[in-house]
């Protein structure tokens, strides 16, 4: 608008302009009168209105064109023909939109609200048929999964078309959101790296989208207002502003990007009108079919892929409550061959409080080409294979040795090949493979890069470590003050050290967080190349290549981090996932990555006082979920599997025949590798998932085995299990 008003000045400053906004000045004046008697406005001038305004514009644009202002420095003859001809191919269009815009902008506060209270009926109709299809994701849509994309940028912009005062800025508006979904699906492709020839942009595709934002927008609208029903319908009237652009914007854009613009929105818009109009009951085009048919009609407006989960969740968890009363029923009259019930200290949360006796700390599967050597003797090893279970032994040495009030493990955590563990005392031990200085200590010169018991971690001696987190490459600890520490790869940002410096190098020395001083970090999570932290009041931090900055919109209880991806519980047992989700990881229903904390709505849509969420956990490209009840839930690419199918929704975790016959309690802590995952029960039992060749089946060669169960197998060489975690291709347990 600042560029229309200074091209306004420079016409008003020409003598033989003034009169023609004399005339344009005497018409607002006149529409003023009219506004003035609502009756009046309403009886004679509401359909003629329009029309009478574009002629008084057309009029005053042809008087600027012949006073020919913009070529004052030809003769009276030459001046002539240029405004004839060459004027009006030079200047119409901006004499157009500068007469347009002094115009409406002096009547719009006048003319935008009747046609927002003339369009209420219909702006009702299309927020109800929004609100019905409010869980719907790009995946509903229809949308191609290369297309599918983050496009609140796109949705931000379109909700401040209201805020606009002439028809014309309300067009750029929108022409800015459908540039914004181009980008956004363009840098989708480019970060997925595929093959643009293969991956054209349509203009199918790209009105998809557009449905896509205008949902969102609407949904967005909903879940802040503040007030009744009808204040949501007048913050975001988009068949007004339709109407209004349709009937006030005088300039003829049709074969113009403008026009294109406001094509693809209206389109969009009659596409939910239709909707509306296509109810199960009394859906028209039903009506013309045999009545004895059973075909549904397309534009029915049908549940979500997210609803339809939650659905099954609902189901599952019924069931659930059934199995769980037999089981208990039975194991009151016998014991199971199997039960291995013992006085496990894990409880329904993952955190263990209370710390737990080492009498064995043990590493379950493969992190070097000689774990024999290095882990432990050889007959110490369970078995061999994958699923061996190999002691750890400390090197103790002088001053390194523990007291005896360091004995107790406080907390566990394994990551790419290096492993970490609390001890009661706060003192954090690490071994494994200490390239890009994960391990928190530099070697000697010459020797080996692998650590093969555990070291103490000299430079945070003095303090009093409460949890640790191991990443790729990189580790975090938290210590009794609720400071951060970091060490390892910041090639990322990864470690939070943002200085030019710190970034793309390798920290050996256990630092302090210093943006994070002043408040009180809880716990911390590692990505591949991002990291969480969460504070003592429910704040989310997150850093590196996952950045969102902080959450304060929810108290969140329990972070976790996948690989590229990461979740959060919140006080109330809700979850929330963000980060990549090509493989449908984030439990969204479609493929889209997120770059803000969203509500995984399957879950949540399901959940009761006793199924909430207690526990998340993200691997490569899935994510696991466990309910207070017991009940896991898997999202992704299920490793357990031999498919090529992805979840795009929270699936229940049903596990093989030959486990479900055994009473090894509840589940109470899940964690998840790169390709595997870890389950463990109020008993103690381990249960791991495995590659298809690294265990056989309890059931092999039996012809009444499952073909698409998963390979989940107990790990009875771990024994009563306290605490675990997964790193990359292992499972750190205590016991």
């Amino acid at each position: 608008m600042a560029t229309f008003r200074k091209y306004t000045a420079m016409l008003r400053s020409f003598p033989e302009n003034e009169l023609v906004f004399y005339h344009l000045n005497e018409t607002i004046n006149q529409v003023h009168k009219i506004c003035a008697h609502e009756h009046v406005y309403i009886e004679r001038y509401q359909e003629t209105l329009p029309d009478n305004l574009r002629e008084e514009w057309d009029a005053a644009v042809d008087e600027l064109i012949r006073a020919g202002s913009f070529d004052e420095d030809q003769d009276e003859d030459t001046r002539r023909q240029l405004s004839r001809f060459q004027g009006r191919a030079s200047h119409l269009l901006q004499l157009q939109q500068v007469v347009e815009c002094y115009l409406m902008e002096r009547l719009h506060d006048l003319i935008f609200p009747r046609v927002i209270t003339s369009c209420r009926e219909l702006d009702a109709k299309l927020h109800f048929v929004m609100s019905r299809m409010r869980h719907y994701t790009p995946q509903d849509f229809g949308i191609r999964k290369e297309f599918q994309c983050f496009v609140v940028e796109a949705r931000d912009t379109l909700l401040t078309v209201v805020e606009k005062k002439t028809p014309l800025d309300m067009l750029l508006v929108l022409k800015t959101c459908m540039d914004q979904i181009s980008d956004a699906i363009t840098r989708n492709v480019k970060l997925r790296r595929l093959d643009f020839e293969t991956c054209q942009i349509t203009t199918d595709d790209i009105l998809d989208q557009l449905l896509v934002v205008l949902l969102q927008a609407c949904i967005h609208i909903s879940r802040t207002s503040t007030q009744c029903k009808a204040d949501t319908v007048s913050r975001f009237p988009m068949v007004a502003v339709m109407r209004y652009m349709s009937d006030y914007h005088f300039i003829n854009s049709n074969t113009t990007a403008l026009g294109f613009t406001m094509a693809n929105f209206q389109v969009a818009v009659e596409y939910f009108l239709m909707r509306g109009e296509h109810q199960n009951d009394d859906c028209p085009d039903s009506a013309l079919q045999d009545a004895g048919t059973e075909i549904c009609c397309s534009q029915v407006i049908t549940e979500s892929n997210c609803i339809q989960a939650a659905h099954k969740i609902h189901q599952d968890l019924s069931e659930e409550n059934v199995a769980r009363a037999r089981r208990e029923t039975r194991a009151e009259t016998r014991q199971d061959g199997h039960d291995i019930s013992g006085s496990a200290t894990t409880t329904t949360s993952r955190v263990v409080v209370v710390p737990i006796s080492m009498k064995r700390l043990s590493i379950i599967g493969e992190w070097s080409s000689s774990t024999s050597d290095q882990l432990g003797d050889k007959d110490e090893t369970s078995s061999n294979g994958p699923l061996a279970v190999h002691p750890v032994h400390f090197g103790y040495s002088g001053s390194q040795e523990p007291t005896a009030s360091d004995t107790n493990v406080l907390h566990v955590s394994g990551g790419q090949r290096f492993f970490a563990v609390v001890l009661e005392g706060g003192k954090l031990w690490t071994w494994g493979d200490s390239s890009g200085g994960r391990l928190g200590y530099a070697l000697a010169q010459g020797t080996s890069r692998r650590v093969c018991r555990p070291q103490l971690v000299l430079a945070l001696k003095q303090q009093i470590i409460t949890q640790v987190a191991c990443g790729a490459f990189h580790a975090l600890a938290t210590d009794l003050n609720g400071h951060v520490f970091a060490w390892g790869s910041n090639s990322r940002g990864q470690l939070g050290f943002l200085s030019s410096t710190a970034l793309s190098t390798v920290v050996e020395t256990p630092s302090v967080m210093e943006e994070l001083r002043g408040t009180y970090m809880s716990s911390v999570a590692c990505g591949e190349y991002h990291s969480l932290g969460l504070s003592s009041d429910g704040c989310v931090f997150s850093w590196g290549c996952n950045k969102i900055g902080r959450n304060e919109r929810s108290v969140v209880s329990r972070i976790a981090a996948g690989k590229d991806h990461s979740l959060a519980i919140t006080s109330d047992g809700v979850g929330f996932t963000w980060g990549r989700g090509d493989a449908g990881q984030l439990g969204h229903g479609c493929y889209m990555d997120v770059s803000r904390p969203m509500q995984v709505m399957a879950i949540s849509a399901a959940i009761t006082d006793t199924s909430d969420l207690i526990d998340v956990a993200g691997g490569n490209d899935f994510s696991l979920f466990l309910l207070r009840n017991g009940t896991v839930y898997i999202c992704g690419r299920d490793p357990s599997l031999d498919t090529d199918e992805l979840l795009l929704s929270p699936t229940l975790l049903s596990l093989p025949s030959h486990l479900e016959r055994d009473l090894f309690g509840r589940f109470v802590q899940v964690s998840c590798g790169e390709t595997h995952y870890a389950l463990l029960t109020t008993r103690g039992a381990l249960l791991l998932s495995h590659t298809n060749s690294s265990q056989p089946s309890p059931n092999a060669g039996s012809t009444t085995a499952e073909v698409h169960e998963r390979r989940v197998t107990w790990v009875k060489d771990a024994g009563i299990v306290g605490q675990m975690d997964c790193g990359a291709s292992h499972t750190l347990v205590v016991g």
